[in-house]
């Protein structure tokens, strides 16, 4: 999910306009892209943590994770 910076921007969304959707969605898990350089990774992560989302992190280079994709009805 988009969330460039903690300033708006006129074509990404905020970090708090991203957790407002992760909220909305009820998601499990989220990883947030497209991060400005302003935005520190581990302060930021620990930041989310503290605020009650240990289930949303920043996302990296190289970041894998398996997709399972149930079979289609």
């Amino acid at each position: 999910m988009d969330a460039l910076r903690d300033t708006p921007h006129p074509m990404h969304m905020t970090v708090e306009q991203a957790l407002r959707l992760v909220d909305e969605f009820a998601s499990a898990r989220a990883w947030f892209t497209h991060i400005a350089h302003d935005l520190p990774h581990e302060e930021t992560n620990e930041r989310l943590r503290r605020a009650g989302y240990p289930h949303v992190q920043l996302a990296y280079d190289g970041l894998r994770f398996p997709v399972n994709v149930g079979a289609a009805a």
